[in-house]
């Protein structure tokens, strides 16, 4: 879960800038280097459990799964939080946890558990005249120290034994060791050094037990400086582990792309430039933080947010989240405006019908920057060509430069030309050689236009797509 409030928001702008003049992104459009997008790219945060009443009913839980199966949702990320599985030493409660694995196994969806947390009991009484735990710290939200680190393995061990498909309780196909330690102090208190220590340990202990499982490391936010992201490689934090999990959030898809290259020029020094999981980002539509989308705007970022990060070879791209608090949210709290479905009605809000384009049109293509041909197009409109290899093909299409229209023909070879609306998912079919017009009128339902979205057909070998200026 990503908590923030505005000063630290104020504070992520200054850290992309720190992390982009220290390393600047890496060029892929200069490489003109195809790019794989893979097919289980899409999935979503706090997914495939909100119905559950804790007794093991289900209530909605199918019609959540179906919008689910609507979206083109891949993956579900879960917390397996420490203290809910083991809240007392040696006491395992695996209940609710043994139904969401079956739930999700049983609807074809694929889970990334997290590993995270502390509990209480690892840290002994606290003393408040002298403000320190039996355990000799300070603070709690850390697990440090060899007793804590072996007990957390042993959490590790224990419930990825349990999930690994092999046992009777279903199967976790990855796991993530911890959220966001560098949000301190509202998920780890401890050291950099600590915490890579943890990472280390807790990723050995994965692998005695399973070989086979993807295991994520760092799920670092925009907030990581580059001691942070430098340190979970030089202190071998990682070297058991198979990608790196990152949270680009910033307040548009621009944004968050630049902070996403800032990080992978970053990991491509350790080899993991091309092993990275956008295990959470969105936009929240109301909200304090200073990064929330309006609603009619959501569809545009959400598009565009998808295409970038595709585009830039992240391997999973985890949407926060499937739903917001409904009526019962605190408009000035964030954290409830985040979903894309309303928790009260299982409604699809703003940008729940771009996910489910982009989910439908981009996953198992390859990505042509050299393509489209672009006759007299300037830098600022950008385009993407994903080609299928089953012969389906999109482009996206949209306008940088906000104070101009762009007017363009769009040239799609093969059949079946439609142009998609962003903001419900609905299509029309259009002439091989089309003309349109980029623009953006602020407050109107023209906000979509400065993107136009694009699929066809074709069989065999065909000419590439064009655009020009018109």
């Amino acid at each position: 879960m990503n908590v923030k409030n505005n000063t630290l928001f104020f504070c992520a702008s200054l850290a992309a800038l720190m992390l982009a003049v220290s390393c600047p992104p890496e060029d892929n459009g200069g490489t003109e280097a195809p790019v794989a997008i893979p097919a289980e790219l899409m999935g979503m945060v706090h997914a495939g459990y909100h119905d559950r009443d804790g007794q093991g009913n289900s209530g909605r839980l199918g019609d959540e799964y179906n919008l689910l199966n609507e979206l083109g949702v891949v993956w579900m990320l879960r917390d397996f939080s420490w203290d809910d599985i083991e809240p007392r030493d040696n006491d395992w409660q695996w209940g609710r946890f043994d139904q969401y694995v079956n739930d999700a196994n049983s609807h074809n969806k694929k889970i990334l558990g997290l590993l995270a947390y502390e509990v209480g009991w690892i840290h002994g009484a606290y003393n408040a005249e002298t403000g320190v735990y039996d355990c000799g710290h300070t603070s709690d939200r850390l697990v440090a120290g060899e007793q804590e680190v072996a007990a957390f393995c042993q959490y590790v061990q224990k419930t990825v034994e349990r999930y690994n498909g092999k046992n009777g309780h279903g199967k976790v196909d990855a796991w993530c060791i911890w959220n966001e330690p560098n949000l301190q102090p509202r998920f780890w208190t401890g050291t950099q050094e600590e915490f890579f220590t943890l990472t280390k340990e807790a990723a050995a202990a994965f692998r005695e037990v399973d070989t086979d499982a993807a295991l994520i490391g760092g799920a670092l936010n925009t907030l990581a400086t580059t001691e942070w992201v430098e340190g979970l490689f030089t202190s071998g934090a990682m070297r058991q582990v198979d990608a790196v999990a990152y949270h680009p959030y910033t307040p548009d898809a621009t944004g968050s792309f630049e902070i996403y290259n800032a990080f992978k020029s970053i990991v491509s020094k350790y080899g993991f430039g091309n092993r990275i999981w956008i295990t959470e980002v969105g936009y929240p539509m109301l909200g304090s933080y200073g990064t929330e989308v309006a609603e009619e705007k959501m569809p545009l970022e959400v598009t565009k947010t998808i295409t970038l990060l595709a585009s830039g070879g992240a391997q999973r791209i985890l949407w926060y989240e499937l739903f917001d608090h409904g009526a019962a949210g605190n408009p000035v709290d964030s954290e409830a405006w985040f979903g894309l479905l309303d928790f009260d009605t299982f409604s699809k809000k703003g940008g729940a019908d771009a996910y489910r384009l982009c989910a439908n049109n981009l996953p198992g293509k390859t990505l042509h920057p050299a393509l489209p041909e672009r006759s007299g197009i300037p830098g600022t409109t950008a385009s993407y060509y994903f080609e299928g290899s089953d012969g389906k093909h999109t482009l996206v299409v949209w306008n940088n430069r906000l104070s101009k229209p762009q007017r363009i023909t769009v040239t799609l070879p093969g059949s079946n030309q439609r142009v998609w609306d962003i903001r419900n998912g609905a299509s029309t079919e259009i002439e091989a050689r089309s003309a349109w017009t980029l623009e953006i009128e602020e407050g109107t339902d023209q906000e979509f236009t400065q993107l136009r979205f694009f699929t066809w057909e074709s069989s065999g070998s065909s000419k590439p797509p064009r655009i020009s200026a018109n």
